[in-house]
Parts: structure tokens; sequence; C-alpha cells
């Protein structure tokens, strides 16, 4: 039997792992930057007042950082249901982001109805965008099966995706032991299945092993 809780165990991220930088993005106009800039200032209303317009004209840029600023109350009296409405536009525009976070709050219920399903489908979007806090969560899942049918390739290959992500430090030392735990528990042909997923010619994880 795998010891699927074992594995889940050494899951458990401490907060400093999530509070990733999420302003890293470059600014995608003149106008936005000023957002960026007031921002710096800690002139959160102005940037926001910035923000805002272009969120309602369709940036999805704003419509994250409005969700960020709604979210965490910069600006603004703090309001999860209006930063799930700003993250859930930003995210239906392809923003992987902005995925990932309404990702978090439909699995907490935080601004929207707790909906793991819903959650689920927001993580593998961002997932599949290249999103590593995403796709390690989307591997957790997949380990976990209560959501989804449990499935240890997917839970590997999504956990590999997320050690090969351009996040360093903690994040990638949690995601590099998911994918080694679970790499050991696979068999030869779940390896193998594994390794045509990823686009690998190779048995992946037999040189992290060694």
């Amino acid at each position: 039997m795998r010891k699927t809780a074992t594995i889940l165990a050494a899951l458990i991220f401490p907060a400093s792992v999530w509070s990733a930088n999420l302003w890293a993005a470059p600014a995608s106009g003149q106008s936005f930057g000023d957002g960026v800039a007031a921002y710096s200032l800690q002139d959160y209303a102005g940037a926001l007042a910035i923000w805002l317009p272009l969120a309602n004209a369709g940036d999805s840029e704003a419509q994250f950082r409005a969700g960020l600023m709604y979210l965490n109350g910069r600006g603004v009296a703090a309001d999860s249901a209006e930063a799930a409405h700003w993250f859930q536009l930003a995210g239906g525009a392809g923003l992987a982001r902005a995925s990932y976070m309404l990702g978090e709050m439909y699995a907490a219920g935080n601004g929207v109805e707790e909906d793991a399903h819903q959650a689920f489908e927001w993580y593998f979007s961002a997932a599949e965008q290249g999103d590593p806090r995403a796709q390690l969560q989307t591997g957790i899942l997949y380990l976990d099966g209560e959501i989804t049918n449990s499935d240890w390739v997917q839970a590997h290959v999504w956990f590999s995706r997320a050690a090969e992500g351009t996040i360093e430090g903690e994040f990638r030392d949690l995601a590099e032991t998911a994918r080694d735990r679970t790499f050991e528990a696979l068999t030869p042909e779940e390896r193998r299945e594994a390794a045509e997923l990823l686009g690998n010619n190779d048995t992946i994880g037999e040189s992290d092993s060694e």
C-alpha cells in the first residue's frame, strides 16, 4: 500500500512558501506602471485608482492587481468577494496567477462558496499554464484522490513540473521531495508512462535517486 499520508505530511507548506512575490510581472504600459510606482510608495489608494479603470477595460494584469488589493485591504476595505470577482475575470482571460488565487479561494471558501471541484479546476488551469504553485497543488490533489481519482502517475508528473519551475528555495525543495517520493512508489510501467507524459526519453527520477 502506498504511503499517501506520509507523502502528504511532507507537503505541509509554511505560510512563507505561499507568500511568493506575486508582483513580479512587468508593467504592460505607462498607466499601469504608474500604478506600480504608486504601490511601491505605499500609495495603495492611488495605485488602485489607476488599476481599476484598466481592469474595467479588460486588462487582465490590472484585474489581478485589483483582486489582490481587495483581498488584502490595500487602498480599499478588504472584500474577498470582490477580490474573487477580479481574479475570475483575470483567470478567465488566461492569467495563471489569478487562476491559482481563485483556486485558493474556492478551496478555503474565501469570498466564494467553498467548492473543492471548482478549486481543482482553477488549480489545474493555472498548472497547465505553468504556474509552479498550482502544479504542486494539482499534484497533491491527484495524490490525495478525494476530488479526482487518485493517480500517482499524474501526481508525479505535476510534482516534476513544479520542481522544474522558476521558483527556487524552500518551495522548490518541497516540489523535489514530492517528485522523488512519488517516483519511488511508482512501478516500472508507471515510471515509463510518466516519462512519456513529461516528454522524457529516459526513466525519470533515476539520476536524482542515485
